[in-house]
């Protein structure tokens, strides 16, 4: 909730600092319209001094926004950035609230009244840029109204009096009217938020899903379902380009008699062990490493001849041999660790494809490693017509 409410505020406090250009370029002008108008009927001097203030303040203004851009994707810098830019936005309505006592009162009453006029448009243009913040509205709107209603009962007179009660309304109504916009916007940034995390979340989710729909629990290899669409999709491809497709596919040897007298657990560790070592294996991002079920591993090899197949394979071998996992019953001679018998096959997919040719070419492959005294890797090698 904390870090919702830091958020909020950060998001509040870009909105308000990008109006910089629009808040500050519209107070020159004005200023300078201003100084125009009354430069015949004011004190020249003081004008030229107000002015001068009005245009240095814009400049450090202008600056400070820069140096905000450097900085607006940190959120926590930008909590600092609301104190500066309320601080600024106090210094500029101050001089323009002492604008009210550099312009006025002059001989002719429409000139006050062409100031009223003026501060009350300047106000309302501060409402509509920095309603998304509250404590910037309020740092420029207060010093600049205050002294213009002070000023005006201080002068006097049915006019002004008049003039400074008319202010004080509509500094009251438009205070008034401006806190509800100021909730909406900060709900419609709380929303906003809300609904990016929530989308997150969800994503979060759907990725889960889909890697438990896609994922082997025990080995965190490829699943059956996830090699079958890889399978699938890359004779499609090599089908396209003429290409290569080379499957291996791998067995425990002896696995039944490790697991009766070692144990399932154990049983699982070597095989997770065994699926490690495979993953270590696959040397591109293409191969597909997945546990094809029980103790038997495949391994798709896009773009890869027999040749490179069958080097592939027999490291594999040669891995898993060297992992020295403890095996005295297995049916395998001359070792008494864990060894696995690896069967590849290999298409060049030119016309109509099937998996399953694949599959069983790799599998009679296996099959006589197996029959040849298992802890070996065999070839078989064919052109798909």
């Amino acid at each position: 909730m904390k870090e919702l409410k830091q958020l909020v505020y950060a998001e509040q406090v870009r909105l308000t600092c990008k109006q910089t250009y629009l808040g500050v370029g519209a107070g020159v002008v004005i200023g300078l319209l201003l100084v125009w108008a009354f430069w015949e009927v004011s004190n020249q001097t003081v004008l030229s001094y107000w002015l001068v203030a009005l245009l240095v303040l814009s400049a450090v203004r202008f600056a400070a926004f820069h140096q905000f851009r450097r900085t607006e994707q940190n959120n926590k810098r930008i909590q600092n950035w609301g104190n500066i830019y309320a601080f600024l936005a106090f210094l500029q309505g101050s001089l323009w609230g002492v604008a009210s006592w550099t312009f006025i009162p002059v001989a002719d009453p429409m000139y006050t009244a062409s100031m009223v006029v003026w501060m009350i448009g300047m106000s309302a243009a501060a409402i509509s840029a920095y309603t998304a913040l509250i404590r910037v509205l309020l740092a420029f709107f207060l010093p600049a109204m205050l002294p213009l209603v002070v000023h005006l009962f201080v002068m006097g007179g049915e006019i002004y009096t008049i003039y400074g009660i008319g202010i004080c309304i509509y500094s009251m109504v438009a205070i008034r009217a401006m806190l509800p916009i100021n909730r909406s916007i900060k709900s419609a940034i709380r929303l906003n938020f809300e609904l990016k995390r929530e989308i997150a979340e969800r994503q979060k989710i759907e990725d889960k899903l889909r890697k438990i729909s896609i994922e082997d629990g025990l080995t965190g290899l490829a699943n059956r379902r996830h090699f079958d669409e890889v399978l699938n999709r890359e004779i499609r491809s090599a089908r396209r380009k003429s290409q290569h497709v080379s499957l291996v596919l791998i067995d425990v040897d002896s696995f039944k008699a490790f697991n009766d007298n070692f144990g399932h657990p154990e049983g699982d560790t070597c095989l997770q062990e065994i699926g490690c070592s495979l993953q270590a294996s696959s040397n591109r991002p293409d191969d597909l490493v997945a546990r094809y079920g029980g103790e038997e591993f495949a391994m798709i090899l896009p773009n890869t001849d027999a040749e490179g197949a069958f080097k592939v394979a027999e490291r594999i071998r040669g891995d898993i041999q060297a992992l020295s996992i403890s095996h005295p019953h297995t049916a395998v001679v001359n070792t008494d660790t864990v060894t696995v018998s690896c069967g590849v096959a290999t298409l060049v997919v030119t016309n109509d494809y099937a998996s399953e040719k694949l599959i069983d070419r790799a599998d009679k492959a296996l099959y006589r490693a197996k029959a040849n005294g298992r802890n070996q890797v065999q070839v078989y090698v064919t052109d798909s017509k």
